[in-house]
């Protein structure tokens, strides 16, 4: 063995190597948010609109509005999986729905158009 490495091994240069460990070893830096002017975002979906207050005006309780809107959920959910097979069990949605709602927001807008009759304890 001669004073150099054997002829069938490389050599690396290790220099670079070093700078990449020390470079992933920092902490990253923080995402700064980005800024908007006031006013300028989307208006929040969902379960703030209808405002949560005017739903409860309707029910007794908010567990009684949990309730009722699930089950009315469900029920626009089974029309929807009906609907491909031609048995028309339950009743669709009676608002328009938008685009990719979900049946729970569905429910909840029928709830705050009193477009359902509602009787406690069902």
């Amino acid at each position: 063995m001669g004073p150099g490495p054997p002829s069938n091994v490389e050599e690396i240069d290790l220099s670079d190597y070093s700078a990449v460990r020390r470079r992933a070893g920092r902490r990253p830096r923080p995402v700064r948010p980005v800024r908007r002017a006031p006013g300028a975002y989307d208006t929040p979906l969902g379960i703030t609109n209808p405002p949560i207050d005017e739903l409860l005006d309707r029910v007794s309780s908010k567990y009684a509005l949990v309730i009722y809107a699930a089950k009315r959920a469900r029920q626009i959910n089974d029309y929807y999986n009906q609907l491909g097979e031609g048995i028309l069990e339950y009743v669709g949605p009676l608002v328009e729905p938008g685009l990719q709602e979900k049946p729970l927001s569905i429910a909840l807008r029928e709830i705050h158009g009193d477009l359902l009759e509602h009787t406690e304890g069902e």
